[in-house]
């Protein structure tokens, strides 16, 4: 993909994703926070995910915008918060990826297209409630889940 296509695609899921949370009125508390504050988290995010990008494409890594999503979901104003955050997405994801195995080698196709659609829900409600553990367990299901197609030996 072309690098405008790309950045295209980022500026629509960007715009989409601002529609969903503004139509499910969507508040998180604004916390206060000094100009310079601000302005070097977002110089760090800036450069953390334009690297990655970058390097996912000149690498051709598949799948390579799990990165800059996890940089985006990962990195806070201070290093306490970031690094307790990377702690649950580590240990979300982990959780997350134990729970379609079984399931996979177990259930039928059908059977896991349902199971995804209600890790999907757990998702959301974890999303909305601001819960980030629970939230990474059920968007790591529900993206093996989908992504396997129910077939066991592709979610292995």
């Amino acid at each position: 993909m072309s690098w405008p296509a790309a950045g295209g695609w980022v500026l629509a899921g960007g715009a989409y994703a601002v529609l969903v949370v503004g139509m499910a009125k969507v508040r998180v508390p604004a916390e206060s926070a000094d100009r310079v504050s601000v302005a070097i988290h977002t110089a760090v995010l800036v450069f953390l995910c334009g690297t990655a990008a970058g390097l996912s494409v000149a690498f051709d890594l598949p799948h390579g915008y799990w990165i800059v999503l996890t940089f985006v979901s990962v990195v806070r104003p201070s290093l306490h918060e970031s690094a307790s955050r990377a702690r649950g997405r580590v240990a979300g994801t982990l959780l997350g990826a134990l729970v379609p195995l079984p399931l996979a080698a177990l259930l039928p196709a059908r059977a896991l297209g349902a199971v995804a659609l209600v890790s999907l829900f757990l998702f959301l409600a974890y999303m909305f409630a601001g819960k980030y553990v629970p939230l990474v367990v059920f968007l790591t299901t529900t993206t093996i889940l989908i992504a396997s197609g129910g077939l066991a030996a592709s979610t292995v």
